[in-house]
């Protein structure tokens, strides 16, 4: 969500279109009819995963659901508030000492509840939670296990999620 810097992190059984296109379906499917209004627009890197834009832009139905703004390679100011929320997300699971295998869906959503909640001062020291409680639909947040952390609770440390700690 880049007005508010919200970010929803899924985690695909593979790098596959398949996999994006179902995790897409399913969030259309929770979101409902407001879901192109406010999904427009999804931004991704070249993955494999984003191959087929197509068949990820366009819904079950055959229309047009959202629109994919691929990146360049290394040009991080082409999405500045998502390369913020990614650096905080690192600091949870970092390159290198993290068994990706290990997550659990739990563990996305007790990742996405932390670092949404985590205030920024240029939103007035409001955090993304904070408006995405206003502006998503009530059960949008409940049906990923994403809730609201006490500003003081935030954790963006590794001890998040120990068990995909890799010792080294």
């Amino acid at each position: 969500m880049r007005r508010i810097g919200f970010q929803f992190y899924i985690l695909l059984p593979d790098k596959t279109t398949e996999s994006v296109i179902h995790a897409i379906d399913t969030f259309q499917d929770i979101y409902g009819t407001r879901f192109g209004k406010v999904f427009s627009l999804v931004v991704c890197d070249r993955g494999s995963e984003f191959a087929d834009a197509e068949r990820i832009e366009h819904g079950k139905n055959g229309k047009r659901r959202l629109r994919l703004y691929y990146t360049d390679p290394q040009q991080s100011q082409q999405k500045p508030k998502a390369e913020r929320r990614h650096a905080e997300l690192k600091r949870i699971l970092p390159k290198g000492k993290t068994d990706f295998d290990r997550l659990t869906g739990r563990d996305m959503a007790a990742c996405m509840s932390h670092v949404n909640s985590y205030m920024v001062g240029s939103m007035g020291w409001a955090s993304p939670m904070d408006l995405a409680m206003a502006l998503f639909p009530k059960g949008l947040l409940r049906a990923y296990g994403v809730e609201r952390i006490d500003p003081k609770e935030v954790n963006l440390t590794p001890s998040l999620v120990p068990h995909a700690i890799v010792k080294l």
